[in-house]
């Protein structure tokens, strides 16, 4: 065996198909098949059952694929350290965000990567906090920036700083009308009773914003038109813009350094703050260029 098999195994007990698996590992399919066979034969086990629609793990292949992700995550690790003992530069970065890319955080973060290398590669994923946890156990990831909870024991993380919702209400609508007749300024708190009966824009069922809209409805017993779901905040940003709909956003998304707070915060309302966190693998080599990053994320927090 080589250090390619445990690889070609994972990937397709990840794709489920042994096509599927050959065409991404760019390995013919009959080559492929040959060497699952031969893997089998030196274990004496069975990792797959093949079906009609693909391939699934048996018992011995799932403990199979569960020791072969470590063992390529120690081969991964001895490669890094020795590319760092020869201060070797890191050739790429892989960093998981939410929706901090339309954040001045990411900007910040973005410029001090290009600073330091401009010959870094910088490859973002952007994905909800849940599934970047689940990406850096799988060591898709170098760091991922999250928000609580992490619930994984082999997740290590530190808090960056505490995001809060906040209310954008729709430019020139019955919203901020009601708001302006009430003489409250931007960047104040309002009753959520305010929001009665106005029509809002919210995030997709299961996300935090529209988690948080639910909860503000059903906490002070209020009406709210929902007339859009969108996946992004940008998109919901422009909404509010453009007078269709009210919104609430993270206050991170703005820049409160550069620009008066175009938003309000909501009275009574215990359940709007988010904590704010990044998060690396326990118990593996982080390299001088993620070590790096993370302190300096530190400093900017």
């Amino acid at each position: 065996m080589n250090i390619d098999d445990y690889r070609y195994i994972i990937t397709i007990a990840d794709t489920g198909s042994l096509t599927s698996a050959a065409n991404k590992l760019f390995v013919a399919q009959p080559s492929l098949s040959q060497r699952v066979k031969l893997i089998e034969r030196l274990y004496g086990i069975t990792i797959f059952n093949r079906a009609p629609k693909g391939v699934r793990l048996t018992e011995e292949g799932e403990c199979f694929v569960r020791y072969a992700r470590k063992i390529l995550a120690c081969e991964e690790d001895l490669r890094n350290e020795i590319l760092d003992m020869h201060d070797l530069k890191q050739s790429s970065i892989r960093v998981g965000i939410p929706q901090f890319i339309y954040s001045p955080f990411f900007n910040k973060m973005l410029s001090h990567i290009h600073e330091k290398d401009a010959n870094l590669q910088f490859d973002i994923i952007e994905d909800s906090s849940l599934h970047l946890q689940q990406q850096l156990l799988e060591n898709e990831l170098d760091i991922a920036i999250c928000y609580l909870p992490v619930e994984s024991p082999n997740l290590a993380y530190e808090l960056i700083y505490e995001d809060d919702f906040v209310l954008v209400p729709a430019k020139g609508g019955s919203l901020e009308e009601k708001i302006g007749n009430a003489s409250i300024a931007p960047g104040s708190y309002i009753d959520p009773k305010f929001l009665d009966q106005e029509a809002f824009a919210v995030g997709m069922p299961g996300t935090r914003s529209y988690k948080f809209l639910n909860a503000v409805i059903e906490e002070h017993n209020i009406n709210i038109k929902i007339l859009h779901k969108c996946k992004n905040f940008s998109a919901l940003h422009k909404i509010a813009q453009s007078g269709v709909a009210s919104v609430f956003l993270n206050e991170s998304l703005f820049d409160k350094d550069t620009e008066p707070k175009p938003y309000y915060y909501l009275e009574d309302t215990s359940y709007s703050s988010l904590s704010v966190v990044v998060v690396w693998r326990k118990n593996t080599y982080l390299r001088k260029t993620a070590k790096e990053l993370i302190q300096f994320i530190r400093e900017i927090s």
